[in-house]
């Protein structure tokens, strides 16, 4: 029998990701944070979904130019931001579930749904 060792090496921060929860919020990852160049700071995006990939996409205000559109706005803290019209309109469940950073198309952040 082969006896696989266990590194027990950190995995806060190694993936940018956004995680959605029961309340109807948006979390960015630390390294999502990170990355933005977001610690200690609020940010507004335009929020999209992409139903055939199952993606949410993070429009940067400023770098998209959707019409008729209102931008969500991550706190400073904890990077959290309400979007429970965001999910109604789109028919996603209010539920626990993680997106991984997939790219950019058109300026957007995608992320797709790991679980």
């Amino acid at each position: 029998m082969a006896i696989e060792v266990f590194t027990n090496e950190p995995i806060r921060g190694t993936e940018m990701t956004l995680v959605t929860d029961s309340f109807g919020r948006l979390r960015m990852s630390s390294l999502l944070v990170s990355l933005l160049h977001l610690k200690d700071e609020s940010a507004s995006f335009y929020l999209g979904y992409d139903k055939e990939r199952r993606s949410i996409a993070l429009g940067p205000v400023g770098d998209v130019f959707p019409k008729n559109a209102r931008p969500v706005t991550f706190d400073a803290k904890r990077h959290y931001a309400s979007a429970r019209s965001f999910f109604t309109a789109f028919g996603l469940p209010f539920e626990c579930a993680k997106f991984a950073y997939k790219g950019t198309d058109n300026g957007w952040l995608m992320f797709e749904r790991m679980n």
